[in-house]
């Protein structure tokens, strides 16, 4: 199948009366108020008309190309299936509106999360499916998982009977790299490859020195 991006007038644009997928009328007006927030929509998908010439019948974006004349659009943006065959499109009318992956809940939790730093809840659901409950029940979703991956963490780490290993990064003047690399190195087992091994014994080895000293003074 050969994919021809196009700019298609409106009026040249036929529904298929056999199309099953009906938008209840609440997810046309989201629907319509995303193209005019973002100013984009997926291209349609179309293929010669099987009876009037030069004109094209819908096969995936009937509901934009319903939007796009309600707004007034004069042309829509189409990927134009050349030469296809009735056979080919009746299968791909068939399945391009149920062949859909499906969103993951803390993702889609994340995602809106993000999303409510530009646009309150009550706005995001005027061009999203999401209704504003329907977004409370998600990050109410996000809060229990994050709640549990944490307890999570806190029992693997009790269950290890350590704490889970942290990341240290420091900056030192360029004057103090060399000493710095000095000694790490003297107190590098000779054994060990890690660098971590002679920062942890250089540490070990300060936290002695200042309880020697405390142990002195009193």
């Amino acid at each position: 199948m050969t994919l021809k991006q196009k700019k298609i007038q409106t009026k040249k644009l036929h529904a298929d009366p056999t199309n099953p997928n009906v938008c209840p009328p609440e997810e046309m007006a989201k629907l319509k108020a995303n193209i005019e927030e973002t100013g984009f929509y997926y291209p349609v998908l179309v293929y010669p008309h099987p009876e009037i010439a030069e004109e094209y019948q819908i096969l995936d974006g009937h509901h934009r190309v319903m939007v796009l004349k309600e707004r007034g659009d004069e042309k829509v943006n189409c990927l134009v299936a050349e030469a296809m065959e009735r056979q080919e499109a009746r299968v791909l009318l068939a399945s391009l509106n149920r062949l859909r992956g499906e969103d993951n809940p803390i993702k889609r939790a994340e995602l809106l999360t993000e999303l409510t730093q530009w646009y309150p809840p009550e706005q995001l659901e005027k061009f999203l499916p999401e209704s504003q409950a329907m977004m409370a029940d998600l990050f109410l979703l996000m809060q229990e998982y994050e709640a549990e991956a944490e307890k999570h963490r806190k029992n693997l780490a009790k269950d290890l009977d350590r704490d889970l290993p942290e990341i240290f990064n420091f900056v030192v003047s360029g004057k103090d790299v060399e000493p710095v690399r000095q000694a790490l190195k003297h107190f590098q087992p000779k054994d060990s490859r890690d660098p971590s091994d002679g920062f942890l014994l250089l540490v070990q080895h300060a936290m002695s020195q200042s309880q020697k000293t405390e142990t002195e003074a009193s």
